[in-house]
């Protein structure tokens, strides 16, 4: 999905016409990496290669002129600017998924994200099938299963 956001403004005595035309996936891209800190683990999370986050992040950086990483520590943070955008980008992704799911109920699909927690020995005897059977007649719902100890939970 593309953003395409118009915008005449004026920087000192010049005017410019912003096009930025970029994708949700890069606003993901985004928000994983700072969560993250690190691009290894941000493209791991996100099942792609870490020469693909780099031109995504690269990308998005290019199109809104604006530095939005500081990759200069052993973590990579958001800048001042990336702080800024990280608020927008969650208000955007959070909306977008909302609307697919709206869009899917309304054509009368039973989609969402179910996440259960259960003990070890529970997970280990009997909710792996559960979880098969589930899937099976609910696909469009994902689904996480944590496992850990109830104190954990």
């Amino acid at each position: 999905m593309a953003l395409c956001m118009k915008s005449n403004a004026i920087f000192g005595k010049n005017r410019y016409n912003l096009c930025m035309d970029f994708r949700i996936g890069h606003l993901r891209h985004f928000i994983v990496l700072i969560e993250e800190g690190n691009f290894a683990r941000a493209a791991e999370r996100l099942c792609i290669t870490q020469p693909t986050l780099s031109r995504s992040m690269q990308s998005l950086e290019n199109k809104l002129e604006a530095q939005l990483l500081d990759r200069s520590g052993r973590t990579v943070t958001a800048t001042p600017i990336g702080d800024a955008l990280a608020g927008y980008a969650r208000e955007i992704l959070k909306q977008s998924e909302q609307a697919v799911n709206d869009i899917g109920l309304l054509a009368g699909r039973q989609i969402g994200h179910l996440r259960i927690g259960v003990g070890p020995y529970p997970a280990s005897i009997s909710v792996a099938s559960a979880v098969a059977r589930f899937v099976t007649s609910f696909p469009g719902i994902s689904m996480n299963v944590d496992v850990a100890d109830w104190n954990v939970m």
